[in-house]
């Protein structure tokens, strides 16, 4: 409550400051008191936000950037040196430590943001900065000539720092508008504000319609209010890094840089436009084409994994059937005639009872080490997991030779016994002749003997039962011999 007190205040205190310089009304120490308390008020509310914690850093910085800038109005106002004096400094310093600031929280609440929003970020921040340079850099650049050196730097910083917090500003913005909160807005607001109002300020200096009756004199204590009030707005959010899955249309980057286009013809129509402005908006046009091959890469690599997906089994990471049948239509086009494709389609044994005695979870797990040990037996040869139980092996061979070992090895690694459970593997298998045979019906005769097979397992179970049973009666009761 007292914190929101204090807003109230200080918001009453320049709406006043605005009133006072509409109307011309108290000039001088009456309109330096109200601006000087909002500035007091704004500044201390930032200090005791710092104290407060969450993004310390951030908000002790932009403090000591306000007092610094308020040291330098108060040195202005009392000395009013010519020149370059001790407030230029206190002025500077704010830069000094804003753009830290504002790159601090830009990491901690941008992190894992698509590299495609960063070069939307750019592309923006290169329009912004042309402008900004046109505006402000180019004027002070055709001031300063032939002034000392002291004074040329500190005349230069100006509107360098305005143009480069205001490019940040934005840049960041169209960055992270994705996760954009009222909080960072309003950061971002403020100091783009306090830019603007320098940068006119310097403007209307150096062509000598400045006067400090202008309602431009209020946007500095507004802007230092707006940072104040980010600076609160953001207690209780989560401070902690946040990956970002949004997605970048491409109007954001066209639009940029079709402004930045239109600064190039605007100023070069002019004829009268600094290289700097002109050169900074070419950077923001041929950054759109940057852009356009990051999303064109981005999407590459999204239809190639998407592709994987499409084709993988995603509990064992074997391929699956699509990928099956796409692989030995393939293989049986492009083997030597002289060669055979050998197909066998693996049944497992128990694996139904091993999900109910152990739950669906550990069934996935077994599926997953014995596809792991699949791969491993098959060598050089391909394996897949059809569905469910089901697995295949495709591999080359010589005709006739060596097809009994794949069949067994792999039939040994989709076998596994532990405390109460037995898993075995019935296979079925077919030598295909390239050229000649089909992918559908050499799979059609590998699914039919692994069905026989496991049929007389199924025979052979069954009969041993009867067996055992059998010599049981027979214990019992002699005369059932037979």
């Amino acid at each position: 409550m007292l914190v929101q007190a204090a807003f109230g205040l200080l918001a009453a205190e320049l709406a006043g400051y605005v009133v006072l310089l509409a109307a011309g009304w108290g000039e001088g120490s009456v309109q330096d008191g109200v601006y000087f308390v909002v500035m007091f008020g704004a500044c201390a509310l930032c200090a005791a936000r710092a104290v407060r914690g969450g993004d310390r850093v951030v908000w002790l910085l932009l403090a000591g950037g306000l007092l610094a800038w308020i040291a330098g109005d108060m040195y202005w106002d009392m000395v009013d040196p010519p020149g370059v004096s001790i407030a230029d400094a206190g002025y500077l310093a704010f830069y000094a430590l804003a753009l830290p600031a504002l790159v601090i929280l830009l990491r901690r609440r941008a992190f894992g943001t698509l590299a495609t929003l960063w070069a939307d970020g750019w592309v923006a921040a290169l329009t912004v900065a042309s402008i900004a340079a046109y505006f402000f850099v180019e004027p002070v650049i055709a001031g300063v000539g032939g002034g000392d050196v002291a004074n040329v730097i500190v005349n230069l910083a100006y509107p360098v720092a305005d143009t480069l917090l205001l490019a940040l500003v934005i840049g960041a913005a169209v960055a992270t508008r994705a996760t954009m909160r009222s909080s960072w807005l309003v950061l971002t607001a403020g100091l783009g504000v306090m830019a603007i109002s320098d940068g006119v300020y310097l403007n209307l200096s150096w062509t000598g319609t400045y006067s400090e009756t202008l309602l431009l004199e209020a946007g500095w204590p507004a802007a230092a209010l707006a940072m104040a009030w980010a600076s609160w707005t953001t207690y209780g959010e989560p401070t902690e890094r946040r990956a970002l899955a949004e997605r970048a249309p491409i109007v954001w980057p066209v639009a940029w840089g079709g402004g930045s286009l239109a600064v190039v013809a605007v100023l070069g129509l002019a004829g009268d436009a600094h290289p700097i402005a002109i050169g900074l908006a070419v950077a923001g046009v041929l950054s759109v084409f940057g852009r356009l091959m990051l999303t064109d890469a981005q999407n590459r690599r999204l239809a190639s994994a998407a592709s994987v997906q499409a084709l993988t089994d995603p509990v064992t990471g074997l391929g699956n059937h699509r990928a099956l049948t796409a692989d030995l239509d393939e293989i049986l086009r492009s083997t030597s005639p002289d060669r055979r494709v050998l197909v066998v389609l693996y049944d497992l044994n128990g694996f139904k009872d091993y999900n109910d005695l152990f739950g669906h979870p550990a069934g996935d797990a077994l599926l997953e080490r014995l596809g792991g040990r699949l791969r491993d037996a098959v060598g050089s040869g391909l394996a897949y997991r059809m569905g469910g139980d089901e697995f295949c092996v495709v591999a080359e061979v010589e005709a006739g030779v060596g097809q009994e070992l794949l069949v067994a090895r792999a039939g040994h690694a989709l076998s596994e016994r532990g405390d109460g459970f037995s898993i075995s593997a019935a296979a079925g298998h077919v030598l295909a002749e390239p050229g000649r045979t089909t992918a559908s019906a050499a799979l059609s005769v590998a699914d039919e003997r692994m069905y026989a097979a496991k049929r007389s397992t199924r025979t052979s179970s069954l009969q041993q039962a009867i067996d055992v049973l059998a010599a049981v009666a027979q214990e019992r009761d002699p005369r059932l011999d037979g």
